[in-house]
């Protein structure tokens, strides 16, 4: 037992918090911590620590900040969130020398306009009815608590001045024995202070600042100011003293939900949709997806993928890309062949951007310290303005405002000839890639300006995976387009009757002629079907149709790329 308080209370507190003296003994150190040893209950209205106002959503370490989390946080933009965090004593050197009677504690919150706004002894690692005075709580053991907040300019925070046990000399013991349960046979460090912590979140997705929990000498409740001190054998000791952060980062949500956004994605057939996010695109919302090339072992796989520019439906017409600037890294098992605007959409349009600026290229890696990619650099008019809608409508007519739009072709191969295992290689957007020019960043041209696509900041990606897998390959094929032109009209008709009767080209996957799906090219069934499709409101040619598609029911000669609009 140490030594026992035998005063008065207000000379008992002086001897065993506020003595000058600084004990050699011991090694203690102060700290935080974001849980404790059990979860922290809502605290009831019985404890007066808290007001009303602090109890709501304290339960689980806070609503917004994850239990545990002293390092970062996503967390809603605009407004406040809360979390509930300890004060920790760590006791060195336990069961040789004299554990603490007691102790002072002075803290801060600052960054993001943080501030504490509840502290408590409660539901902390210590013992219930330990330290509860019998006028401050439902305990009634003797003890001595003065927790409380503090206010005032350079005074924010709270304090926390502990005795264990004002006749007993009671300490603490880390093994556990005035302290809860504990999962192993030592509790050290123990939560000695639960408090709570409000902060402002980020205004904008993305945007970061810092919340930083620290211990202050000087700060004042009610009585003298507090330095932070451990009361250890009748002495005080200085005990090191350890601060701790919280990043806290605005979420960022999908592109669908941000007004006006304009994006990228991958897809593996060119689009030239109204759609926002054409489900043609690879992957979801706000995240990279997979382009899977089945090759025969022994080939050396070849891939094609296209970009494309998004634009959210609630941008005005004006407000329409007028260019860009892309670099994109390659990564893993392949090499890039060729990028270009080159069967884009676009490239409908007089085979390009006419009048336009078109610096897009692969880049030399001993220029990016060893790192394959390409850039692009486009203005789609250098003296008009074009916008992509005016560039997508000229290209397809027939369509609506521009939701969806290739803007470039990318042709890979893998590095050697398919074997039974699958390789694989990404692209993934990266900002300050070299061409022949300065460091490109990802970025689109709107009205003269420049604005971020919506899903190169983290954790949104418009990244593609190319999986080289192996297999036989299935030709894919549109249904009753044998001219190949991507179209089904009365053309293709006359392109069969011309082949069967007039000796014309022959049509390179016969799957294509075969209009009706009944595994035959029946010159005049198929053409009197397509007929009467087009002007007789007949039945729709049968999958695949009217995109590409594989049909491996048939036993028509169609050789895998056979049809130059199908991969």
């Amino acid at each position: 037992m140490q030594r026992v308080c035998a005063f008065s209370l207000a000379s008992c507190v002086a001897l065993l918090l506020f003595t000058g003296v600084v004990s050699a003994q011991g090694q203690f150190s102060f700290g935080f911590s974001a849980s404790g040893a059990q979860p922290a209950p809502d605290l009831g209205p019985t404890q007066s620590a808290f007001d009303a106002n602090a109890l709501n959503d304290t339960q689980d370490d806070g609503p917004e900040w994850a239990a545990g989390a002293l390092g970062a946080a996503t967390v809603a933009t605009g407004g406040t969130s809360q979390g509930t965090y300890f004060t920790t004593i760590e006791q060195g050197d336990a069961g040789t020398t004299a554990g603490a009677q007691g102790w002072q504690l002075a803290f801060t919150a600052s960054g993001c306009g943080a501030s504490i706004i509840a502290a408590t002894v409660t539901q902390t690692d210590l013992a219930p009815g330990t330290i509860e005075d019998g006028e401050r709580g439902p305990g009634g053991s003797g003890g001595f608590d003065a927790t409380e907040l503090t206010s005032g300019a350079g005074n924010e925070g709270a304090v926390s001045a502990i005795v264990l046990h004002l006749k007993k000399g009671t300490t603490l013991d880390p093994t556990g024995s005035n302290a809860k349960p504990a999962t192993g046979p030592e509790l050290n460090p123990l939560t000695v202070c639960r408090f709570l912590v409000e902060s402002d979140n980020p205004a904008t997705g993305g945007d970061t600042c810092t919340v930083t929990l620290a211990y202050q000498d000087g700060l004042q409740g009610s009585g003298q100011p507090i330095d932070n001190k451990v009361t250890q054998d009748g002495q005080s000791v200085v005990p090191t003293v350890t601060s701790a952060t919280l990043e806290k980062t605005g979420e960022i949500p999908p592109c669908d939900q941000q007004a006006g956004a304009y994006g990228l994605g991958f897809s593996d057939a060119v689009l030239n949709s109204p759609s926002y996010y054409d489900n043609g695109l690879l992957g979801s919302l706000g995240s990279g997806g997979t382009h899977t090339v089945e090759t025969p072992a022994g080939a050396v796989p070849e891939a094609t993928v296209w970009l494309n520019v998004t634009v959210g439906p609630s941008a005005p017409p004006a407000a329409q890309p007028q260019g860009w600037q892309l670099a994109f890294a390659l990564n893993g098992a392949a090499d890039l062949t060729e990028v270009t605007l080159g069967g884009s959409a676009l490239w409908a349009v007089d085979n390009g951007p006419t009048g336009g600026f078109d610096a897009t290229q692969i880049v030399d890696a001993g220029k990016n310290g060893g790192q394959e990619g390409f850039v692009s650099g486009v203005v789609l008019h250098l003296n008009k303005g074009t916008t992509l809608g005016e560039a997508a409508a000229a290209a397809d007519p027939s369509g609506g405002p521009p939701g969806t739009v290739s803007i470039l072709r990318v042709e890979l191969s893998g590095e050697g000839e398919q074997g039974e295992s699958a390789t694989s290689a990404q692209l993934i957007h990266q900002d300050g890639l070299v061409g022949d020019g300065q460091p490109i960043d990802n970025k689109l041209t709107v009205q003269g300006g420049s604005v971020l696509p919506c899903n190169v900041i983290a954790p949104l990606t418009a990244d593609v995976n190319i999986s080289f897998t192996a297999g036989i390959v299935e030709a894919q094929f549109i249904r009753a387009d044998a001219n190949d032109d991507g179209k089904n009209n009365i053309a293709d008709a006359v392109w069969i009757l011309n082949e069967a009767f007039r000796a014309g080209p022959v049509t390179a996957c016969q799957d294509a002629a075969d209009a009706n799906g009944d595994g035959v090219v029946d010159a005049i069934v198929d053409a009197v079907y397509i007929i009467a499709y087009q002007f007789e409101s007949g039945a729709p040619p049968p999958a695949p149709f009217p995109g590409c598609g594989e049909d491996p029911s048939t036993n028509l000669a169609c050789d895998a790329g056979s049809m130059s609009q199908c991969p």
